[in-house]
């Protein structure tokens, strides 16, 4: 007999069994696997756990990714929460007014939680006359222009503000919104209201609404968002208070050093005015003494001023008979002038030969205007029959400062001519310089009368 290993003889079914038993854990761990994948790849709905098919091991993993689920949901919502805060933040620390703050506390609470319209109010007032009054509002991603003011346990908002819990309702009726929350036209069906707390006490309503339900992570991000805006809000007050009381103790600390000034300045003005006191009397006692001296002159002016007018009465006599002399001889003088004027032509040139006076004789005789002649020089009336060398004789001897006579044959403004017997004088100013001249001529009628006169004057020469 050979000898080996046992031999064991198994039944046909028993093989079967087990070759079931195999394949069920095959095809639990090819099940087990897939889920495993699937979950790592963030795929968290892996079959129905109710399948009581399912081996022991399939359902543990069932529940595992339901828990997993969960975990990376509610991860995932702190995240949200954490990021918007962290953004929210951002928003706060903004400068500028209060309102404008509001404005951008409510486009980024809208924006991030994609709902349709929200209201912020703050708290206006002290003790029995505080109330909400609207600072901003938004719906449908457009800032509303609103004022609104709500009393504290008036509508939803003074409810929330007086009870200090959030408000969540569903299900409104159509008109309740607009009637009692102060969000305008808008209807929709979801309303949060938040009140901003600090310290026990209420600085503002936060009010949102919106057409989908708020989900729990949402309305705790609104009551966290509450928060900061409450502390950002006091803080604001607070420094608002603080730069306002620095403001009053510079202004008060200005008003000090200002009167402290002016006192200074009145004492020292006082200083001075007593000086000037002590100065204005030493200066009264001389005046005083000054002015007794001065009558006493006065006396004595007095006496000769009399006696200066017993004089002067009979100087004025005197000066009396000298101005009624006077004024004969001007008449006189007036008389011979104007007769003069009849009879002679005059005119006066300054010392270039420029003229500056002529008579009415002048223009008769010459036919110019006397507004013709004057700064004209005094060859316009020059004759050209006249030869050059009279005139450069006559400029000679006047130049010279002497006077020149002669027979001069001159031009009428029609073209015709005219002799005259002409005397020119020069006139000196105290240093005996020539400032002009005086000319003279007496009309001569005829051409005859005036050749005749040429004549004799050319034989004596």
């Amino acid at each position: 007999m050979m000898r080996g290993f046992p031999v064991l003889i198994v039944k046909r079914s028993t093989i079967q069994g087990w070759m079931h038993v195999v394949s069920q854990c095959e095809a639990q761990l090819a099940s087990a696997t897939n889920i495993v994948e699937r979950m790592v790849n963030g795929e968290w709905q892996v079959g129905d756990q109710a399948s009581g098919e399912s081996g022991k091991l399939i359902q543990a993993l069932y529940r595992l990714s339901d828990r997993l689920q969960k975990i990376a949901s509610e991860e995932g919502q702190r995240a949200w929460a954490n990021e918007g805060l962290a953004k929210f933040m951002n928003v706060l620390r903004q400068r500028g007014s209060t309102t404008q703050l509001a404005d951008e506390i409510m486009r980024f609470i809208i924006k991030y939680l994609e709902v349709n319209q929200g209201a912020l109010y703050l708290s206006e007032g002290e003790g029995a006359d505080t109330f909400l009054e609207m600072k901003a509002c938004y719906a449908y991603e457009r800032k509303r222009y609103i004022q609104h003011r709500v009393n504290p346990g008036e509508g939803l908002v003074g409810q929330a503000a007086l009870e200090k819990e959030t408000l969540y309702l569903k299900d409104i009726p159509r008109n309740y919104i607009k009637i009692t929350s102060g969000l305008g036209e808008a209807l929709p069906g979801n309303l949060a209201i938040v009140p901003l707390m600090n310290d026990g006490f209420v600085v503002g309503v936060l009010e949102i609404a919106s057409f989908q339900s708020l989900t729990r992570h949402q309305l705790t991000f609104l009551e966290k968002a509450g928060e900061s805006i409450a502390s950002v809000l006091v803080a604001r007050q607070a420094a608002d208070k603080l730069q306002h009381l620095v403001d009053a103790m510079q202004h008060q600390a200005a008003l000090l050093k200002e009167q402290d000034a002016t006192m200074r300045r009145n004492l020292e003005q006082l200083a001075a005015s007593e000086e000037e006191m002590k100065r204005a009397k030493v200066n009264a006692e001389r005046l005083l003494v000054e002015s007794q001296e001065q009558t006493q002159r006065l006396v004595t002016q007095e006496e000769e001023l009399r006696q200066n007018l017993e004089q002067m009465d009979a100087q004025s006599e005197a000066i009396q008979e000298q101005i009624r002399n006077s004024e004969r001889i001007r008449k006189e003088l007036a008389t011979r002038e104007e007769v003069f004027g009849y009879t002679t032509i005059l005119s006066e040139t300054d010392k270039y030969g420029n003229i500056i006076y002529v008579n009415d004789k002048f223009c008769e005789v010459s036919g110019f205007a006397r507004e013709e002649l004057i700064g004209k020089p005094q060859n316009i009336v020059r004759h050209p029959d006249t030869p050059k060398e009279v005139f450069k004789a006559m400029w000679a001897t006047i130049k010279a400062g002497n006077v020149f006579n002669g027979i001069i044959k001159n031009r009428c403004k029609d073209g015709s001519h005219y002799w005259v017997d002409v005397t020119i004088v020069p006139v000196k100013d105290e240093n005996g310089a020539i400032v002009k001249y005086i000319g003279a001529r007496y009309h001569i009628k005829t051409d005859a009368l005036a050749q005749q006169l040429v004549d004799l004057t050319t034989k004596a020469a």
